[in-house]
């Protein structure tokens, strides 16, 4: 070596002097002499490895611990919060979705991470896997596999289904009663009734006290349920994997001895404003029973429908969109109609709802007007500008005042619907 022989550095001299002092010291008070590799402190160093939530530790020493101290179990548990908050994104606007970003976990097991295109797309993970909400674009009846029956849609019941859905930023539900004609094949949808939900959140299930109840008024009409209805509030009307298993479920519960199952699926989507138009998005599906080895669900099928347009905006119809509108008074999740539908508009939500219902009216101008602004009147008085003190129906014309029968009950109990903001895991 070029250094053989030669005089050493001074630093490394008095390094070496202070190490002989420390010894000392340490003998001269009966202790123990420091170990190897120790450091100035007379600690022993210790190997740096990467800990569970990539953060630097210790060798030895909270190889199961979180940076804040939590066990392995509680950070795994954080990563799958962060993937079901990303699962569950698309169905809130942002201000909706709650909780902050939690930065004590790596970024890329951050439900941010997940709901960024690039990365998703990167990744991999915008499809989550094990997601039961994945949304599934339904195939259609072909020549081959024809439509098993026809379905004919009162428009009235439209117009239930379509302001219910306007009315809560979370999922709604409710069931469609009706008479299906075995020999013709014809299901025909009269009439929809609200029900509650047992949602957490956004996922729908149908509360089954509300289902008897809906029965029970449906058998007193010689009528049965033929179908059912939910909400996707502000993202595509596609069916996800749950609501594929939910339809086919119900399609085996009302299957007949011919082998058809005259039970429909519709959903409805008021609020995306991806979508150019102020009307509603409808869509209608069928379940068959073969699986799809990509999907692991069965397969949906999107059917073909006609509209029966109702003869007036009866009495029955009013009296019960007022009690729909009245349940929803005091939800907590129940949509901001004042606000406008589009940021760059100034046409409100309200504005949009009363459009979108208008579309399913086919009755002379004036009624459908008439019709229209007492909706507004007691949207405006419940759910816009209330009144506390003020009677709801106080000086409101209403259409067609008198009626033999009640209107079909409103099966919506918002006081002890489940106040939370992501949906659930079986």
């Amino acid at each position: 070596s070029i250094n053989f022989g030669a005089e050493k550095p001074r630093q490394a001299m008095v390094d070496r002097e202070r190490r002989f002092r420390r010894l000392e010291s340490v003998l001269a008070t009966n202790k123990s002499p420091p170990e190897p590799y120790a450091d100035v402190t007379g600690q022993r160093r210790r190997r740096r490895i990467r800990g569970p939530a990539g953060e630097w530790i210790c060798d030895g020493e909270g190889a199961n611990k979180t940076p804040d101290g939590g066990s392995r179990v509680e950070i795994e548990e954080q990563y799958e919060m962060e993937r079901l908050r990303a699962m569950n994104a698309k169905y809130f606007a942002e201000s909706e979705r709650g909780g902050s970003e939690n930065r004590s976990i790596p970024r890329h097991k951050r439900a941010s991470y997940y709901l960024d295109p690039k990365t998703s797309k990167q990744s991999g993970t915008n499809t989550l896997p094990g997601d039961p909400f994945r949304l599934v674009t339904p195939r259609r009846f072909t020549n081959e596999r024809p439509q098993p029956f026809s379905v004919l849609i009162e428009s009235n019941t439209m117009v239930i289904m379509d302001l219910h859905a306007h009315l809560a930023t979370t999922e709604v539900i409710g069931l469609l009663g009706g008479r299906y004609d075995a020999e013709a094949r014809v299901l025909r949808a009269a009439i929809a009734l609200p029900c509650n939900s047992l949602s957490t959140g956004v996922q729908c299930e149908m509360d089954p006290i509300s289902e008897m109840e809906a029965r029970d008024f449906l058998d007193g009409r010689s009528m049965q349920v033929v179908g059912w209805y939910h909400s996707h509030p502000r993202f595509a009307p596609n069916p996800s994997v749950r609501d594929i298993e939910n339809q086919a479920t119900y399609q085996r519960l009302f299957a007949r001895n011919e082998g058809t199952e005259p039970f429909i699926g519709i959903i409805i989507t008021p609020y995306d404003v991806r979508y150019p138009a102020d009307t509603s998005l409808f869509a209608y599906f069928l379940v068959s029973h073969e699986k799809d080895p990509d999907l692991d669900c069965e397969v949906p099928f999107t059917f073909s429908r006609d509209i029966l347009r109702s003869e007036s905006l009866t009495h029955d119809l009013f009296y019960q969109a007022v009690d729909l509108i009245v349940k929803y008074r005091s939800y907590t999740h129940r949509v901001n109609l004042s606000e406008p539908f589009r940021v760059s508009e100034s046409r409100s939500r309200l504005d949009k709802l009363l459009f979108s219902l208008a579309s399913h009216i086919y009755v002379a101008e004036d009624e459908a007007s008439f019709f229209l602004r007492a909706l507004r009147d007691v949207l405006d008085r419940t759910l816009v500008n209330p009144c506390p003190g003020r009677p709801l129906l106080e000086n409101l014309v209403v259409p067609h005042p008198t009626s033999s029968r009640a209107p079909p009950p409103v099966l919506v109990n918002t006081s002890t619907s489940t106040n939370a903001i992501s949906k659930t895991r079986e």
